[in-house]
This record gives C-alpha cells, structure tokens and sequence, in this order.
C-alpha cells in the first residue's frame, strides 16, 4: 500500500532526528479538550473512565501530557511525534488520521563535544519539510489567522498547493 509505505517513511524520518513515537489514549480529560480541541466539538464519552471523559480532537493533548512527565523527570531535550486518529464525530469519516510532532529544550542531549543551545521553530520547519516532501511537493508557511494555542509571531499555517495541512508554532506561554 502506497499510502502505508509514506507514513512508514514520515516516521523514519522523525525518528532519524531523533523523535520518540507515542501512543496515547484516544479519550482525554475534559480539560485538555478544551485547550486543545480547536473548532471541533469533542466527542463525551456516555462511561468516563478515571476523569477521561471526551475522545481527543487533537493529538497535542497526548503530547503535552508526554512532555509534562518527561520534564518532571530531569529530561532537558524531549522530541516527540504520534501517527494517530481523532474525533470530530462519531461516523469513521469523522475520524480523520493525525500527525503530530514536539521539541522542547535543548536541540541535542548533553555531549562533551556539542555546543548546547534550545530548539527554536526553525529546528521543527525543517523536520515537517522533510516529513511533508513524502507526500507531496514543498511546504508552503504563513503566519496569518493562527489558534489561539499558539505564540503570536512564532507560528504559521502550513499549506501544499494552496491547501491548510495543519500548524507549526511555538505554544503560548500561557500553556
């Protein structure tokens, strides 16, 4: 399958710059879906399970969550990415499949031989050009009418041939 062999392929990439797959649930707390959830209603579940109640309408909620655990525990460079799908609705049309990726802090882990400095948006460009090659030609990035979620000035819509894929950007730090 074509299609199989491009996200294998999208996910070699990450992981040869050194991203980590996670997989996280597909319901979330309530909370996280409000952050998180964009211009899509979430789905509630009729049987939470442990304050899980809604099933997620983006994958930054897995993310962020991920990161949250990785930082309290020490980590200083954490690259994350997830291949899943979401929920706009119950039908499987609605159920589009996600791509999502995360950097935080330091660009490498520490090394004798390394200069150290913070990942910045740039660092993620470059990765979603080369993930977004594999499936089409080049990535195009504006930063005009951008989520609230996301830092003002350090972010932009990424669009192929005209068309919004999805968004690039440094989270608010609000979040």
């Amino acid at each position: 399958d074509k299609q199989q062999d491009k996200l294998t392929l999208s996910k070699n990439i990450m992981l040869g710059y050194g991203f980590n797959e996670i997989v996280s649930y597909a319901f979330i707390e309530d909370k996280y879906a409000q952050l998180f959830n964009g211009q899509h209603q979430a789905v509630k579940l009729q049987n939470p399970i442990a304050g899980l109640n809604v099933m997620r309408t983006s994958l930054l909620a897995g993310l962020v969550k991920t990161l949250q655990a990785n930082v309290n525990r020490g980590h200083e460079c954490v690259k994350l990415f997830e291949l899943a799908r979401v929920f706009h609705g119950e039908a499987f049309d609605e159920q589009p499949l996600y791509f999502s990726g995360l950097i935080y802090g330091k660009i490498l882990p520490l090394s004798w031989n390394e200069k150290q400095r913070t990942v910045d948006f740039y660092d993620l460009k470059q990765v979603v050009e080369e993930v977004l090659s594999t499936f089409a030609g080049n990535a195009e990035f504006k930063a005009t009418v951008i989520p609230s979620i996301y830092h003002p000035g350090r972010a932009a819509r990424v669009l192929i041939n005209g068309l919004e894929v999805g968004y690039i950007g440094q989270l608010h730090p609000e979040y």
